[in-house]
Parts: structure tokens; C-alpha cells; sequence
């Protein structure tokens, strides 16, 4: 609400336009450029139609649709040199839709892109200025990722899942959570009755083009969820604009209360690299920097998770699941002072 009303305040100093127009802070010290997340109403903009977003100076930015809602949709818009502690403003001017570059439906449409992809019986293959992935198209995985600053693979090609993969852990009894622990002078052996699995199914949904970033959707369906063809969907999105990749995963998931938990599996992989991640106040190295006997089988991460060596690094964004377990599986570990084994998230 204090938001709101401080904008309110503000936008008397814009000054008024023939068109209607947007206005993008930034409240930092340095120049920024990123991406704005922007709804308009059906008034301003009829479904059907499209937006260029103008600057002052003539320049167009990439827009494209992210959700139609009630009465309006949800725009995304990548906006460049928004001035320190400013604003920068750009109209919006409505044209009409021009459809291209879709397989499997949705909000594309024409535009000069710099994105490459080959679908073959197996994988497909993307391709930008930054990346070259190759995707496991019967598993809706991610079997490597090469990045062409760094001229090598940063995903990790030992372990037993792929990048991306849904991982659903059942135990036999809640006795099992006791694993390695003494309570009320019992003590619990190690963890043994437990199950590990992938999704019962799943299918490639969508590829698609669009300004901000082009798209591999897949859906999938597993015990854990509703039994409907959108109960697991894992969204791949490769950026045009910038280095920077977002994996989308969203899960209907029935109100099930035996022991159970689900992982999204990131093995990432760079030489001589440990983890450290954003707690509240800095950042610290997993195990580490801990804590003395506090919990290390899983973290919660404020914001980010580096993965770092001397000359590189790998950052994982986490806004809605914050909760990972970092080198392994570690449930029932319960060891005192141990630190990752490995690169590999569990988110």
C-alpha cells in the first residue's frame, strides 16, 4: 500500500502523454537494465493485439505476453539504461497481432531472433549467442548445458538424474525420519526403507519463439499430483536479451500427509568449486561457515546460491522454493559437520 501511494505521488511528475505510457524506476546506484513485469487492462490494449514499447529517444524494446488474466494481461517488457536512483519513461503503442514461430500454440509471433534450435528423434538442441543445450526430449531433461564464454559443459555428467529431473521420496514409516539419531535413549539405524522416483510420464509440450526469451515446455504426471494433463509442467526458458536461463516448474499437488518430499534436481559442476549461499544479512560457504551443529542436511536460501571457484561462477535464483539440500540427497545423514560433497543442488 505505501508503494502504491508513493507511486501515486510520483506519477504527478511525469507529466502527461498522448499514448499511454510506463514509467520504470530504479532505486539503486548504478545503471540497470532487467526485466518488468507489467499488467494493462482490456480497455488499453483488446486481447488479440500487441504493444511496442518506445523510449524517448525512438528506441523499441522487446515485449511479449506472460499470462492473459480477467480483464487485462500480464506483459513482460526487457528495458535497458534505467538511470541510477531514477526513471525512464516509454510509450506503449497498441498493433495488431502477427503470429509466427510457434509449435504447439500459444503467444509467438514475428521478430529477428538469434535463437537456434534442431529437434531430432531424441534431443533437441538450443542454441544462443551465450549457450548450446541439448535436451533429453523423452525424459523433459536437461542433459548439458555448454557455455561458450566459459568453452566448457557446467553441468555435472556423473550423477544418476539429468538437470531438471523430478525426483519424488517416499519413506516407509515415520520412524524412518528418525534415521542416525538417538531419541529417548533409542537409537535409529541408517535410512533403508525409502523410495526414489521419476514421473510416472511425461511429454513434450510446446516449443516457441517469442522477443524476451524462447521456450521448451513440458508436462508430466506423477502419484504426488492431481491426475490432469497440466498437474506437473517444467518450463525451459532461454533468454535473447542477456546470459541468463529460467527453469519454470509448477506442481498440483494432492494434500498428502505421509512422509514425503520432491526434488528438482541442478547438477551443476565447476573445477575446484564450492558452494555458498545468501542467508540473512551476507553469504557463507555451505558447512562451512555454519554455525557449529546447526543444520547442514538441508538450507534455506535467502535469495541465491553461488557456485564458485576463483575465476568462475554459476548463481541459481530460487524466489518460490528456498528450501535445498546441497551435494546429495541427504535425508536421514544427520552428520555432524559435514559439508557438500559435490556441486549438485536439490532444490
Amino acid at each position: 500500500m505505501i508503494g502504491e501511494e508513493a507511486i501515486g505521488l510520483l506519477s504527478e511528475y511525469m507529466g502527461k502523454t498522448k499514448v499511454p505510457s510506463l514509467a520504470v524506476f530504479n532505486t539503486l546506484n548504478w545503471e540497470r537494465e532487467g526485466m518488468v513485469n507489467i499488467f494493462i487492462d482490456h480497455q488499453q490494449v483488446p486481447p488479440g493485439e500487441r504493444i511496442r514499447l518506445i523510449d524517448e529517444d525512438g528506441v523499441e524494446y522487446p515485449t511479449q505476453i506472460l499470462k492473459p488474466w480477467h480483464g487485462g494481461t500480464y506483459w513482460g517488457a526487457w528495458v535497458k539504461n534505467v538511470p541510477s536512483f531514477g526513471y525512464k519513461k516509454f510509450d506503449i503503442e497498441v498493433v495488431e497481432e502477427n503470429h509466427s514461430h510457434s509449435n504447439g500454440g500459444g503467444d509467438a509471433h514475428s521478430h529477428e531472433s538469434n535463437f537456434d534450435y534442431k529437434e531430432q528423434e531424441n534431443h533437441i538442441q538450443l542454441d544462443n549467442p551465450w549457450y548450446s543445450i541439448k535436451v533429453d526430449k523423452k525424459n523433459g531433461t536437461i542433459e548439458q548445458i555448454y557455455d561458450k564464454d566459459l568453452s566448457k559443459n557446467i553441468v555435472d555428467e556423473k550423477p544418476e538424474y539429468n538437470l531438471g529431473e523430478f525426483i519424488l521420496e517416499k519413506l516407509k514409516g515415520r520412524e524412518q525420519l528418525f534415521a542416525n539419531r538417538t531419541i529417548n535413549g533409542e537409537s535409529y539405524g541408517p535410512l533403508t526403507d525409502y523410495t526414489r522416483q521419476p514421473l510416472d510420464s511425461i511429454w513434450l509440450s510446446e516449443i516457441k519463439e517469442v522477443e524476451i526469451w524462447n521456450t521448451i515446455k513440458f508436462r508430466g504426471k506423477t502419484e504426488t499430483a492431481y491426475d490432469e494433463a497440466d498437474a506437473f509442467s517444467f518450463e525451459i526458458r532461454l533468454f535473447n536479451t542477456t546470459k541468463r536461463i529460467d527453469f519454470a516448474f509448477e506442481l498440483k499437488k494432492k494434500p498428502i500427509t505421509d512422509p514425503e518430499n520432491f526434488y528438482i534436481f541442478f547438477p551443476f559442476e565447476l573445477d575446484n568449486a564450492k558452494i555458498h549461499f545468501e542467508i540473512s544479512g551476507g553469504s557463507m560457504e555451505a558447512g562451512v561457515e555454519q554455525v557449529p551443529g546447526s543444520a547442514n542436511d538441508w538450507n534455506t536460501v535467502q535469495n541465491f546460491v553461488q557456485i564458485k571457484n576463483d575465476s568462475e561462477q554459476i548463481v541459481l535464483v530460487s524466489p518460490d522454493a528456498p528450501i535445498m539440500q546441497f551435494g546429495d540427497i541427504n535425508t536421514g545423514r544427520f552428520e555432524y559437520g559435514a559439508v557438500p560433497e559435490s556441486n549438485n543442488l536439490f532444490s
